[in-house]
């Protein structure tokens, strides 16, 4: 395939993907907007309903990466050859898992979201965080992946953890309060690690201190338990990320460029 018809099909898709989430969003698709769908579901791994206008950052970041990669100076870029086709793929992924969850269909909806998650992962992977760039990789390519994975790490937990309580699983047991508590938890790791081995990735860490924010507003009233769990992440998510970007920047240049 030539890499015009490559640099086509990835906006196309992506096209499309922003025409079925407006859709989704307003309740054009199913009748139901995603956020009234997802509030329906009193699970406490929820953020705040403003949390969700980070998908404007997200669209935009996305937006710019899918022209510049459009660019005819771009078609044979290595780095946006590596990552076209997992992206086109989870450009589709993101538009049935929006078909899906609009239908309620939400044990079908949760290996899309695990699909979704590990073609970003496999993208991220792609991009040398912490390596040196140039501007446009840095702003165009690494940052708006950075924070789709961010949220979507969020997103995919939250989607288990409604699915879950719709299919009569709510708290595995547990309580509702502490399921979110240990979610948070395990979130809390999961992103650490990857801000960690990111160099300290400021974009994917800002993203998920803002969802885990969310969840401490919408929570707080509901259970001090969820609401100091989430506050406790954010310290940590903060912690990992000034002593990641203090331990990249006191090694010397040829250190860091041997360990990119």
């Amino acid at each position: 395939m030539s890499g015009l018809a490559r640099q086509i099909i990835v906006l196309v898709t992506y096209a499309i993907t922003l025409v079925i989430n407006s859709m989704a969003s307003s309740g054009a698709l199913g009748g139901t907007p995603t956020a009234e769908i997802s509030n329906a579901y009193p699970i406490y791994f929820v953020p705040a309903n403003l949390t969700f206008a980070i998908w404007g950052a997200i669209y935009l970041g996305l937006t710019a990466f899918a022209v510049y990669q459009a660019l005819p100076a771009q078609r044979e870029n290595p780095l946006l050859k590596r990552i076209a086709w997992p992206f086109v793929f989870s450009n589709l992924a993101n538009t049935l898992w929006l078909i899906l969850f609009q239908s309620e269909q939400f044990l079908l909806s949760v290996p899309v979201m695990l699909l979704i998650l590990g073609l970003l992962i496999t993208i991220y992977r792609q991009l040398g965080i912490g390596q040196r760039v140039s501007r446009a990789t840095y702003w165009l390519v690494q940052v708006p992946f950075s924070i789709y994975l961010g949220w979507i790490t969020i997103a995919t937990i939250a989607n288990i953890s409604q699915t879950l309580y719709a299919n009569g699983y709510t708290e595995l047991g547990l309580g509702g309060p502490t399921w979110a508590a240990i979610m948070i938890g395990i979130g809390t790791v999961i992103i650490s690690a990857v801000v960690y081995t990111g160099r300290g990735n400021i974009a994917y860490a800002l993203t998920t201190i803002w969802a885990v924010a969310g969840i401490v507003i919408a929570q707080w009233e509901r259970s001090t338990l969820v609401g100091g769990a989430a506050v406790a992440a954010i310290i940590v998510i903060l912690a990992v990320l000034a002593y990641s970007l203090w331990q990249n920047r006191s090694q010397p240049p040829a250190r860091r460029a041997r360990a990119g």
